[in-house]
């Protein structure tokens, strides 16, 4: 049968699409950060430049639960009318790209689909979220101070910075491999600072595996186990507490812990953390 040739315009078929997390992409401190719910609702669309559909925003409705600067914020309601709204359209390289912002408590989130303007005959006009690569990013209105590897030192630790902006992809909640994967760190206090080594064990599942994937990421937590700091171990089991970013074949793995977002942490526990600073083992 022979192949049919040509291209025709693309189109986004309306939709609703969920993630649990910031599963990819970015740096930890931006997953932690815009780590939450989200919920993208888009509208059917033509793509190409002959159409008008991108003069407005494709995502007609969204959701937003996430915990920017350590606050919890939920931003819900039609794009178009939430507070501080604007609406920007690119075209490139047969790509449309779309950006929505609107203001939260903590800054400016940004909303970026990446679609292509064509589609081949052979495949098909339709696409859908999956297929924009959204990604979310957030200007914050006052600089926040996060811990972030220091490559430029000989130990390769771990150093405070001031950081005025957060991004990263959204993605679908990725299927967990049967594999516990198991690590272990210590955190040591600051000089002046009495107190006992601490030992942090995390325990969590990578991804299955696609093909040609070399860097896997992180599916699902099982628990974290932080010793040494309290008079009992502290466990960590959700999502919103614990972050994890792989580097490069995970020839490393970068960790951040935030126990007083852990469901009924304690104040008091919580304070142990403040003034210290770790290092990662490897």
């Amino acid at each position: 049968m022979p192949q049919v040739k040509g291209e025709v315009p693309a189109a986004l078929v309306g939709e609703t699409a969920r993630s649990s997390a910031v599963h990819r992409g970015g740096t930890s401190s931006a997953k932690h950060a815009l780590k939450g719910q989200y919920q993208l609702a888009t509208r059917n669309s033509w793509l190409d430049a002959k159409s008008n559909d991108t003069a407005t925003p494709l995502v007609a409705d969204l959701s937003v639960s996430a915990r920017p600067a350590g606050k919890a914020e939920k931003i819900e309601g039609k794009v178009a009318e939430l507070p501080g709204f604007s609406h920007a359209t690119e075209r490139a390289n047969g790509q449309v790209v779309t950006t929505d912002s609107f203001s939260g408590s903590a800054g400016t989130y940004s909303l970026r689909l990446a679609l292509p303007e064509v589609c081949a005959v052979a495949s098909g006009p339709i696409v859908g979220v999956s297929d924009a690569n959204p990604a979310i990013s957030l200007a914050l209105s006052k600089p926040l101070w996060v811990m972030a590897q220091d490559w430029s030192s000989p130990d390769t630790d771990l150093a405070e910075k001031q950081v005025r902006s957060f991004s990263a992809q959204l993605g679908p909640k990725p299927l967990a491999d049967e594999r516990l994967q198991e690590r272990w760190t210590f955190v040591w206090p600051k000089a002046g600072l009495a107190g006992a080594d601490v030992r942090i064990a995390p325990r969590y599942y990578y991804n299955v595996a696609r093909a040609f994937e070399k860097t896997a990421s992180l599916a699902k937590w099982d628990k974290t186990t932080i010793e040494g700091l309290t008079s009992e171990p502290l466990i960590l089991r959700g999502e919103a507490s614990q972050t994890m970013s792989p580097g490069h074949h995970n020839f490393y793995e970068e960790f951040l812990f935030e126990p007083r977002s852990k469901k009924g942490s304690r104040r008091r526990r919580c304070r142990s953390w403040r003034g210290r600073t770790s290092r990662r083992s490897t």
